[in-house]
């Protein structure tokens, strides 16, 4: 998790709003990420302080290639994803 002070502002970023199958601790921390983003969006709302957490959606990386790296190029995996591709880390 990255956090950004933006004074007056707190940023998060995480990956993947949804649970990436086996890498279930990848998903409890992302998870985890936005439920802390929500509470304290709630809790600072009062001070002024927006909370924000940034979610890109699926990204081709080493750690998830078992999904995109075969023949259909893990088409099942983006049929969500509104631009229909992996991202690319970088």
């Amino acid at each position: 998790m990255t956090a950004f002070d933006l004074t007056g502002k707190k940023a998060f970023i995480t990956g993947a709003s949804r649970g990436i199958g086996r890498v279930i601790a990848v998903g409890a921390a992302k998870a985890a990420v936005i439920a802390v983003t929500k509470t304290l969006a709630v809790a600072w709302a009062p001070s002024g302080i927006r909370v924000n957490a940034l979610c890109p959606g699926w990204t081709a990386t080493d750690l998830n290639q078992h999904m995109w790296g075969g023949p259909d190029g893990g088409r099942a995996v983006i049929a969500s994803v509104p631009m229909g591709r992996w991202g690319q880390p970088g």
